[in-house]
């Protein structure tokens, strides 16, 4: 996976997104 481009966007919202599929 690509941290990079999560984190080119917002971390609070990738991370939530992520948390919510499970990831």
């Amino acid at each position: 996976m690509s941290e990079d481009i999560l984190i080119n966007f917002t971390p609070q919202e990738t991370r939530v997104a992520l948390i919510q599929q499970g990831v």
